[in-house]
């Protein structure tokens, strides 16, 4: 396996599946790297080499967690989490606040439950898509994205009391006075 072929032709779409994810484009030229130094440290290891853009994209995935792991404060341009609950501007509502609470809990989920949470929710990914991605099943999918939000969902609950409009709008919360909130 000649490995500047591969390059030549996997580096463009790798370099756009890892920028994908990090925001940062020198960091993403970087796991990019780091992603063909494995591809060099193991190619005696693959036996077959249709399997090589599959394998490629799975160690890209992985380095892209280990980055976030390194980083420890999981900024996978979470801002666009605010898109879980409908935002509805001309009502006050405090959903803003909320999400920003979200964006603290986040690093408590595990990454099999946060990446199709982030997949769907902020880069807009159907759950086929996901599933393909993932090496899941569309259930599976769903299945995840479900548990990320319930995890959320009583991570919410356990930090603060929250009032609901009639659309699921944040309309008021109070701290729960024993909760150790990060929000």
């Amino acid at each position: 396996m000649d490995v500047e072929i591969v390059w030549a032709e996997l580096s463009e779409r790798m370099l756009q599946f890892i920028r994908d994810r990090v925001s940062d484009c020198w960091d993403a030229e970087d796991i990019l790297q780091d992603v063909f130094v494995k591809l060099l440290a193991n190619t005696s290891k693959l036996r077959d080499e249709s399997q090589l853009e599959p394998w490629l994209y799975r160690v890209a995935r992985n380095s892209v967690i280990d980055y976030y792991r390194k980083k420890k404060d999981l900024s996978l341009d979470v801002d666009y989490i605010e898109g879980v609950t409908p935002y509805v501007e001309e009502q006050a509502n405090l959903n803003r606040e909320a999400a920003a609470c979200l964006k603290t809990m986040l690093p408590e989920l595990l990454p099999t439950y946060l990446e199709p949470l982030v997949l769907h929710y902020v880069w807009g990914y159907k759950h086929s898509e996901i599933a393909q991605r993932l090496g899941l099943t569309i259930s599976g999918s769903k299945t995840r994205v479900q548990r990320a939000r319930k995890q959320l969902r009583e991570a919410l609950g356990q930090c603060c009391d929250f009032e609901f409009d009639a659309y699921g709008n944040v309309v008021d919360y109070r701290p729960k006075v024993d909760a150790n909130c990060l929000c």
